[in-house]
């Protein structure tokens, strides 16, 4: 019993330093890359404020001023990061360190998840680097608009950068590189493949019949 009691007093010791490591298991490795905002410069009335929670924040918000093209940091891969916007005139006399962001009547929550490539792949995976922006394209029926705008995938198999673009409900609207095979995480690919093998059939089918018309020479 007593060996029991010691185990359960080294986990509870030990469990704060596994909350916070972020382990790499073997034979993965970690994508790196930057989650940043941009269009905030073409609205300096509004500011955004990030929002972390999170096993190693004991309970606490941890509230920061987002900025252009800043990388942003949620810190622990499974803290939650939430982003609040409002204008800086309802704001300005506001303490960041003892704001109640999520009670606060001139703040609202942004309705859109934040991304951030801070996750590991197998090391058969060719990912090694991700970069992701979100737009901030002003306002509509009292509502920021903000969504993913862009995210850029690096590789070390040699495939060039693979770019997306995004509209505001997520739709790829531009695509480019990543490569010739990944033309299958294309959600066109069954539609392309099976152009590809019907245009196979009607040339072979038409060389075919070419050659069936052919008059067969005969010897005299």
């Amino acid at each position: 019993m007593k060996y029991f009691i010691g185990f359960l007093g080294a986990m509870f010791l030990f469990m704060p330093l596994s909350v916070k490591a972020d382990v790499t298991m073997p034979n993965t490795h970690q994508v790196d890359g930057c989650t940043k905002v941009i269009g905030l410069s073409s609205y300096p009335d509004i500011l955004l404020l990030s929002a972390i929670t999170g096993p190693d924040h004991s309970g606490k918000v941890d509230v920061a001023i987002i900025t252009e093209n800043q990388c942003l940091n949620k810190g622990y891969k499974f803290n939650s990061y939430d982003v609040y916007w409002g204008y800086k005139k309802d704001l300005a006399n506001k303490d960041l360190n003892s704001l109640d962001i999520s009670a606060d009547k001139n703040l609202k929550l942004v309705n859109t998840e934040i991304e951030f490539p801070d996750f590991n792949v197998s090391d058969t995976d060719p990912l090694v680097g991700r970069d992701i922006e979100y737009t901030v394209n002003g306002i509509s029926n009292g509502q920021l608009v903000f969504y993913k705008s862009k995210q850029v995938s690096r590789f070390n198999n040699g495939s060039p950068e693979k770019t997306e673009v995004f509209d505001q409900n997520s739709i790829v609207i531009q695509e480019n590189g990543g490569g010739f095979f990944d033309i299958f995480n294309n959600k066109y690919w069954l539609a392309i493949v099976v152009g590809l093998l019907l245009l196979i059939i009607i040339v072979v089918a038409a060389v075919l019949k070419r050659r069936r018309s052919k008059p067969s020479s005969t010897n005299v």
